[in-house]
């Protein structure tokens, strides 16, 4: 974590977190001490081990809890981004591809697209989101859409903007 003045001078400090961090998603409380922070990990490079898992502070980063193993993103998936609704740290989006490290295989394989998942309960669970579309070239081989990014919208925090 990192705390900076408004000089732009900054100092760093570590957290307990230790494995390989593939995205960080932070709710602002207003506060300085109790903003929520999301980080998302996997084993290293190139394992999957057990999943991912996204990790939980709600103290700005000092102390760092695991929610749980993720329940309901792809085992061998990597979270490329961690979106939080603003106004309501526990709702969050995770982007994520099964294996995006695909290089990492052998032989190598295609790494499969994004997609989205969504979390209501502060990262405990995530159901994929579904986008309908008839556009032929936006869909993934198994009929679903690409997802490249998604953000909630800052002025009415249950829309979903997705490309």
């Amino acid at each position: 974590s990192t705390t900076c003045s408004a000089t732009g001078a900054c100092t760093w400090s570590a957290t307990p977190v230790t494995q390989f961090v593939t995205s960080i998603g932070t709710a602002s409380s207003g506060t300085a001490t109790a903003t929520t922070i999301y980080a998302a990990t996997r084993d290293s490079w190139c394992l999957y081990g057990n999943g991912p898992k996204i990790w939980k502070s709600t103290d700005n980063g000092v102390t760092w809890s695991l929610p749980s193993a993720a329940n309901g993103l792809p085992a061998n998936a990597n979270i490329s981004a961690i979106r939080v609704q603003p106004g309501n740290p526990n709702v969050l989006i995770a982007l994520a591809a099964e294996g995006r490290f695909s290089s990492c295989d052998s032989p190598a394989k295609p790494a499969s697209l994004n997609n989205g998942y969504l979390s209501t309960n502060g990262g405990q669970t995530f159901t994929q989101i579904w986008i309908p579309s008839t556009v032929s070239t936006l869909l993934q081989s198994d009929g679903t859409p690409y997802i490249e990014d998604m953000r909630f919208d800052k002025l009415n925090a249950s829309k979903v903007w997705a490309s």
